[in-house]
């Protein structure tokens, strides 16, 4: 798997990875007994990992970030500022930039609430009441200003793209109907009638340049003074059809396609009443359109 820098979410994960990681290096580096660094190290780490889906999740994670870092003050009280700090901005950012209007008005109030909770078990009772409504009111402020600015960045940023999704719709619109524009110009060329006269007509002209060739072919290869046969056609169809010709054959002789040939000798056994090609051959003997020739 490649980390792709360009996607918001992979960014995110890294952030989170190096947050946490930064805020471990601190606490190890700092005073504690083994148990208060694990302590500590489990909050950081968790404060630091709501980074990694603030976009998708903006509000679970700012409130998740919020009760964390209050279930710290409320049980501990001995996190330094440091990488979870920053995490802990991040996935408030996240809350008041990415989610829901109702999902921020939400969020906000379990922020400011939870910030006028008691700041830890050794806080001093009188210096509570102003700290925690500065920081409370502080913090809320912050968010619904970044919010505001934000919003209204984003919010332009959206028309400019509706903007250019609809000039670009509208360019295909008039692709389209220049390609339109450029169909009709060429069917006034053509000849009038249907489409299946039309190629009917392509046919025919195709037909004809290659009857047309073979005549000059044969020309090349015999004698001048020989007199040329004439290219047969489909009225010479009923004779070949007489003589055996297999339906390849036929398509030979009159520089058709073998659909074609197949098409017009069923239509000739159906006209006569007749089977099959042999019915034919003996109905062309019974009604005198050929002579037995002299046995070889």
């Amino acid at each position: 798997m490649y980390l792709r820098f360009g996607d918001k979410r992979q960014r995110d994960w890294l952030v989170a990875v190096v947050l946490a990681a930064a805020s471990l290096l601190q606490l190890s580096l700092g005073p504690g007994t083994a148990r208060q660094q694990a302590l500590a190290s489990l909050f950081a780490t968790a404060i630091c990992a709501t980074v990694a889906f603030r976009q998708r999740y903006p509000a679970t994670a700012g409130v998740a970030a919020q009760g964390i870092s209050v279930l710290d003050f409320l049980t501990w009280h001995n996190l330094q500022a440091g990488g979870w700090t920053i995490a802990w901005f991040c996935s408030l950012y996240g809350l008041a930039v990415w989610s829901s209007r109702w999902r921020f008005v939400a969020g906000t109030a379990f922020v400011g609430l939870t910030d006028l909770l008691p700041v830890g078990r050794d806080a001093n009772p009188a210096n509570w009441s102003s700290t925690a409504i500065v920081f409370a009111l502080g913090t809320v402020v912050v968010m619904v200003v970044i919010r505001r600015i934000v919003g209204d960045r984003d919010s332009r940023a959206r028309l400019a793209e509706r903007e250019r999704d609809v000039a670009a719709r509208e360019a295909v619109v008039e692709e389209r109907a220049r390609i339109a524009r450029e169909l009709r110009a060429e069917r006034r060329v053509l000849p009038d009638g249907s489409t299946r006269e039309v190629l009917q007509t392509i046919e025919q002209i195709g037909r004809s340049a290659l009857t047309e060739m073979r005549r000059l072919v044969g020309m090349l290869r015999t004698d001048s003074s020989d007199r040329l046969a004439p290219q047969p056609t489909l009225a010479d169809l009923p004779d070949l059809l007489i003589r055996g010709l297999s339906n390849p054959e036929i398509c030979r002789e009159l520089v058709i396609s073998e659909a074609t040939a197949k098409t017009h000798v069923a239509k000739i056994l159906q006209k006569l009443g007749l089977r099959d090609r042999v019915q034919a051959v003996i109905y062309a003997y019974e009604s005198g359109l050929v002579s037995p020739g002299p046995a070889s």
